[in-house]
């Protein structure tokens, strides 16, 4: 029973996103459609990397904090720096 706890463990715990503790809101003009949706139902806005094919933070220093269910917030795609990391500005739930 333990076995098939731990087995399922990583799956449980995988991001596809790890943020900082907040950015901020992109200007209406910019704001992508997913966000303007997810504003309806409350809504937080970060500098965020995307997790590695395998599911890992590439800089948990920086990015420390998984979140799932984030969408890419600007249309032009700016970038955001946080840390000495480039990163994107995501919002999520």
């Amino acid at each position: 029973m333990k076995l098939t706890l731990l087995c399922l463990l990583p799956a449980v715990s995988a991001f596809d996103w790890f943020t900082n503790n907040g950015w901020g809101r992109p200007d209406q003009v910019d704001l992508s459609d997913e966000c303007i949706q997810q504003e309806k139902t409350g809504t937080h806005y970060y500098c965020a990397t995307g997790a590695t094919t395998l599911k890992k933070n590439p800089f948990p220093q920086v990015f420390p904090y998984g979140r799932n269910g984030c969408a890419n917030a600007n249309k032009q795609g700016v970038a955001c720096n946080w840390g000495g990391q480039a990163g994107s500005i995501v919002c999520c739930p």
